[in-house]
């Protein structure tokens, strides 16, 4: 490995970030898609399946999730990830960056100008070879260092794991509106800047979902990540976990049955 991808996967200055980042640019811009949609077709020809809200009907995601739960064993440790398509909005050749506005309560993420004494974390990675490589990173945003380590040696040792898979999936550290990574997701929505007066125009905005829902924004947001559970938390025996895999699955259909006429099925199967 050498040093510039050394010098990326740790929490870095700006202008270390900016000289490694030139070095490794070609290689991390083809680990990732250049538009989510790019992204989510690569893992529906992987595993020839479209996946859920849940992600359930997706082996590779699966895997990953099982995965983690060996690792990590407690569900608060579990908290910090999500499961990525990986891809960008952004083809200018600049680190591609998270930053909290306190105003507007909102992560704003694009290629910002890089503060060359400012630090770098970070926290969007792809499975790669003998290291995870990572393709976005955080500003100004606290992390605890005791955190962010144990978050960032549980994704080098999903790294040894999933590289050789070559799945079309990442992993990303779950920060957003939370004081420890490892506090209960909260669901955000990523949502293109468009009005040519803000000063960020061109970038994008995390919002809560809440917000989201609450302002009735007529827009359709596009899934690029999953949650990281397994269902190994659930703790069910063998014919527990098919009878829910089973109801995943009716749920899932797309055939022109209501909601009770799917369970109805289902009742029926296994009275």
């Amino acid at each position: 490995m050498s040093k510039h991808f050394q010098l990326i996967q740790e929490p870095i200055l700006g202008a270390d970030l900016l000289s490694a980042y030139a070095k490794c640019i070609d290689i991390i811009s083809r680990a990732i898609s250049d538009n989510p949609l790019i992204a989510v077709n690569k893992i529906i020809d992987k595993f020839q399946s479209i996946p859920t809200l849940s992600g359930n009907n997706i082996p590779g995601i699966i895997e990953i999730r099982d995965k983690l739960f060996e690792i990590c064993k407690s569900k608060r440790i579990i908290n910090a990830f999500s499961i990525v398509a990986a891809h960008t909005h952004w083809h200018d050749k600049m680190p591609i960056i998270y930053t909290y506005d306190l105003q507007k309560k909102e992560y704003i993420i694009g290629p910002h100008k890089i503060e060359n004494e400012g630090i770098y974390y970070p926290v969007s990675f792809v499975f790669y070879n003998d290291f995870p490589l990572p393709y976005e990173w955080c500003y100004l945003i606290p992390f605890k260092d005791a955190e962010y380590k144990k978050a960032y040696e549980t994704i080098v040792e999903l790294n040894d794991n999933f590289h050789k898979n070559k799945y079309p999936l990442g992993i990303s550290i779950d920060f957003r509106f939370k004081k420890s990574i490892f506090d209960k997701p909260i669901a955000s929505v990523e949502l293109p800047i468009i009005e040519k007066e803000d000063h960020f125009y061109g970038f994008s905005k995390y919002i809560s979902y809440k917000s989201f829902s609450k302002n009735n924004l007529n827009i359709k947001p596009e899934q690029v990540a999953w949650h990281p559970y397994s269902d190994s938390l659930l703790r069910l025996n063998r014919s527990e976990l098919k009878l829910l895999n089973d109801l995943r699955s009716e749920l899932s259909l797309e055939n022109g049955k209501t909601l009770d006429e799917k369970m109805a099925i289902m009742e029926t199967k296994y009275r």
